[in-house]
């Protein structure tokens, strides 16, 4: 059966994130090793932020109490970027959290960036970026992520 399997083929053509919910249906199918496939997890967890999934499953793989420094040390960059970004966005995402503020933007529709750098600093096209991508890191790996995105959102309307 496993040689009819295209998941290696389409994986190479595939969003990184895409590809778990594949890794997932063949271990669950038992067409390759169970490790084998962690394995494959972790390597392609490498290339993103999903630090704390490729820790679990390397002490999964290598029975270890922990992780291996590399992973580790790719833990605290990621970790420090997310502060650096939330940090960042911070102005823009106090200024999105009072309801009365967004209902004033709301009322100005097409004014909302000229509105929103008149109100503060931070505010600018620059804060909403840090928002953004805030809300990239996160997705995913938490609610906030999502929740950076509807502000975001909100404010480049």
């Amino acid at each position: 059966m496993a040689q009819y399997d295209l998941l290696h083929t389409l994986a190479r053509f595939l969003d990184t994130h895409l590809v778990f919910p594949l890794l997932e249906f063949t271990q669950s199918r038992g067409l390759y090793s169970e490790d084998d496939l962690l394995r494959s997890k972790i390597q392609l967890l490498s290339r993103t932020n999903m630090v704390d999934y490729a820790i679990d499953i390397y002490k999964m793989v290598n029975s270890a109490g922990a992780a291996s420094d590399e992973l580790l040390e790719r833990r605290k960059e990621v970790v420090a970027r997310m502060r650096e970004l939330q940090t960042d966005a911070q102005p823009i995402t106090e200024f999105l959290s009072d309801p009365a503020k967004i209902e004033s933007l709301r009322g100005e529709k097409t004014h909302n960036s000229s509105y929103m750098q008149v109100r503060g600093p931070g505010l600018d096209q620059e804060g909403r970026g840090g928002l953004e991508a805030a809300g990239r890191l996160e997705r995913g790996s938490s609610g906030s992520g999502c929740s950076n995105s509807q502000q975001w959102r909100v404010s480049s309307a």
